[in-house]
């Protein structure tokens, strides 16, 4: 399958509330919205508790016509956006990312289960932060000898927000740095 068929299934998926045969009934996206209800049931199957106003957050980071629900146009928008976007420039820590991030883990979750295998985490880890980043993070969560283990999606955002407080850090340094005028050492030579 194509990447933007497995996209397809997670919204799908989002929709029906993962019921396998209320998704197959569904031959367009069309007319489709996932909302706040959607998202939260959702996220509750994968084993996740959003605090309050959470989910609403989520959906509003992304929602492109305001009226607090995507579109199948505008999850899949989310979904390109971010996916083609380089997260070692500048902005890249700042993009928010939060559904992005349920989105990407989701397509990892092929079974809706709630947790991913390391080794499929690392090529998302890989894509978006280099070899040395994405080492770095799945050093965050797990044992270099334990790749065979399940991540959970509160697993996967935590390691997530970490690395974008250091990336954020090292920025603030590297700016902090462009910033300050250059210091000069004046030599002052006494005639002797």
């Amino acid at each position: 399958k194509s990447e933007r068929e497995y996209l397809r299934r997670v919204f799908l998926r989002m929709w029906s509330g993962a019921d396998k045969e209320k998704e197959d009934q569904v031959k367009s996206t069309r007319g489709l919205f996932v909302g706040v209800s959607h998202v939260t049931e959702y996220l509750k199957l994968i084993g996740y508790t959003p605090s309050p106003g959470e989910v609403e957050k989520l959906i509003w980071e992304v929602d492109d016509d305001g009226d607090g629900a995507l579109s199948w146009k505008e999850f899949e928008d989310t979904h390109l956006r971010l996916v083609n976007h380089n997260f070692d420039n500048r902005s890249g820590a700042y993009e928010p990312r939060g559904f992005f991030n349920l989105i990407e883990f989701s397509l990892l979750d092929k079974d809706g289960s709630g947790d991913v295998d390391a080794s499929e985490v690392i090529a998302v880890f890989y894509r978006r932060y280099g070899k040395a980043g994405a080492m770095k993070k799945l050093d965050m969560l797990v044992d270099q000898q334990a790749l065979d283990k399940t991540i959970t999606f509160t697993d996967f955002l935590q390691a997530d927000n970490k690395l974008r407080l250091d990336a954020r850090r090292v920025m603030g340094k590297n700016r902090q740095r462009s910033i300050e005028p250059p210091t000069r050492s004046v030599v002052v030579q006494r005639p002797v």
